[in-house]
């Protein structure tokens, strides 16, 4: 081979060599970001889990109390009932003051 000529077969080689190494780590990369992915959900869906097990035996021991006490500091105006008007007053809240248009039709 003379100084000038250019190897065209190592070149092409070497071309196909870095286009198969391209070609298999970007999939790789693919799976192990998905993998990672889905064990930070798990983590996340597991602790949320926890709270909600948690903020329920709250409200239940909180549910229990009030019933025992039959008031909710309003005379003549029992928990559920409290519950109902404070849930509806906070839903009106939310759809007076919501930005969303859309949000507005779900609440």
């Amino acid at each position: 081979m003379s100084k000038g000529q250019i190897p065209w077969a190592r070149v092409f080689a070497e071309f196909l060599a870095i286009l198969a190494g391209v070609t298999v780590a970007l999939p790789a990369d693919d799976w192990r970001d998905y993998r990672n992915d889905r064990s930070g959900e798990r983590v996340a869906l597991e602790e949320i889990l926890r709270d909600l097990e948690t903020d329920s035996l709250e409200l239940a021991a909180q549910h229990g109390r009030m019933r025992a006490l039959g008031r909710t500091g309003r005379p003549g105006v029992s928990w559920e009932r409290w519950v109902q008007s404070e849930t509806a007053k906070t839903l009106a809240d939310i759809r007076h003051t919501t930005c969303c248009p859309y949000l507005r039709v779900l609440i």
